[in-house]
């Protein structure tokens, strides 16, 4: 993984882990909050990675059937 990468993923793993972290100490307006936006940011990243799916799969598809 390159260096960029892995500073992207060490930073979404702490700020998930921050929310978490807001939900268990007991405020629960800001932990539900967080979490509201927790899952809405991971349903993104599975639509992502299902639209890249598909799109590579056509592009692969149409680049086979060039002459």
């Amino acid at each position: 993984m390159l260096d960029t990468e892995w500073t992207v993923v060490r930073y979404l793993v702490g700020w998930v882990e921050a929310r978490l972290r807001t939900v268990r100490e007991g405020d629960r307006q800001l932990g539900a909050l967080s979490l509201e936006w927790i899952i809405i940011a991971v349903a993104l990243a599975v639509v992502a990675g299902v639209a890249t799916g598909i799109f590579v799969a056509k592009v692969k598809s149409d680049a086979n059937s060039l002459p």
